[in-house]
């Protein structure tokens, strides 16, 4: 693995100090409180690392919000990563008496991901049915800046790069008000900043292998867990020597929920598992249990879950998961649950989910004249953490 030892800022490539005086001089002149957007990987690290600095430097500024999501179905190793730099950062910003607070969303319970998919027997989401994103992440997002906020000018900075993908280059392009501003697709009176638009993915390495953290120490646990999603091997390029080396995040697999079903198959657990942490294995194969039973119409029921039936194309579109099956996936879920030793589920989830098959049940034999049996969830088989 080609990389240098930590460096400092005054070694850095021009290119970064410029992103450096581009960020310090937005702060600087802003008039209205920051969200700075943490998901702890390497892209929003770069940014919240940079905003530190600045609000070091302008104790003046305006209050910054550090926000991160916690969807609950979050990879094991992220969130704990993810938990651990909360710690860290909040002692940081103790210490230097700086005004940045740190904060971490969940979505409420009725919204979470089992309740959805479980309860209300929503299939795991695909691209066309993609229920997960905004009840997760966006929405807990909204609630928070509503509740802290409300409807004041707020300033919003983000890690996202033209260079992620073909599809991320088209959105920033199409939202782009200015070089490193875009438009909020909601909130009117926010605007978004992207300071990292066009580093690419070597940039964003060599920028984290070459600076000591604001904090101090390194960003190797980082570097690290992203080497180990990637099965072991992830050269991070942090020369001219080296470019003909692929880095991390050239191929680097993406964290996000370890229940995602939107892409086909989930690298990052893959990498991790084959980096030899055996105990995600029996989370990787309940994933892959959901993708591919996702699309089983004998799992499915005929109608939505208002009764109604709905044709698209002149074909039936089909409905929520059948009672049966939401049983079986929480059952499973469970197993699962047992296995690996960690809690994946919340005891007030599974209440909630028993009360929605009961509605679901009396609704359809009451309205729809369809009798769905259904026996009992036994919670007595299982360990509960």
């Amino acid at each position: 693995m080609n990389m240098p030892k930590n460096g400092n800022a005054a070694k850095l490539p021009s290119q970064f100090k410029n992103i450096q005086k581009l960020v310090d001089d937005v702060y600087r002149n802003s008039t209205s409180p920051w969200v700075v957007t943490y998901s702890g990987g390497k892209d929003s690290s770069v940014v919240l690392d940079m905003f530190l600095r600045s609000a070091k430097k302008y104790p003046d500024g305006k209050h910054i919000y550090v926000v991160s999501n916690n969807t609950r179905v979050e990879s094991p190793l992220v969130i704990g990563q993810l938990e651990k730099m909360h710690k860290i950062l909040r002692r940081y910003i103790e210490a230097e008496g700086l005004k940045v607070s740190v904060h971490m969303t969940e979505p409420p319970l009725y919204d979470s991901f089992w309740v959805n998919l479980i309860g209300k027997g929503y299939p795991a989401p695909n691209q066309m049915f993609r229920w997960c994103t905004s009840r997760l992440k966006i929405d807990p997002t909204s609630a928070f800046i509503d509740r802290t906020i409300g409807n004041k000018d707020l300033m919003m900075s983000v890690g996202t790069r033209a260079a992620e993908s073909a599809s991320r280059k088209r959105n920033i392009d199409k939202h782009s008000v200015s070089e490193f501003f875009s438009t909020h697709t909601t909130r009117q009176n926010t605007q978004i900043f992207m300071p990292i638009r066009y580093l690419t993915d070597d940039d964003v390495w060599e920028y984290l292998a070459s600076v000591t953290p604001p904090w101090g120490g390194d960003y190797m646990d980082l570097i690290n867990l992203y080497r180990e999603a990637y099965g072991g091997e992830c050269p991070v390029v942090a020369d001219a020597s080296a470019l003909s080396q692929p880095s991390c995040g050239e191929r680097s697999p993406r964290f996000g929920c370890w229940t995602c079903t939107l892409v086909k198959d989930d690298s990052s657990l893959q990498g991790l598992i084959a980096s030899g942490y055996m105990n995600l294995k029996p989370l990787y194969d309940f994933r892959n249990w959901l993708v591919e039973t996702r699309d089983d119409i004998t799992t499915r029921l005929p109608f939505n879950r208002q009764g109604q039936t709905r044709y698209k194309n002149g074909l039936l579109v089909y409905g929520p998961y059948r009672l049966e099956h939401r049983l079986e996936i929480l059952t499973k879920l469970m197993t699962v649950q047992k296995t690996v030793g960690a809690n994946l589920i919340l005891d007030q989830e599974i209440d909630l989910i028993h009360d929605l098959w009961e509605e679901d049940r009396v609704f359809f034999q009451r309205y729809i004249g369809v009798r769905i049996p259904l026996n009992k969830f036994d919670e007595s088989e299982f360990v509960t953490f």
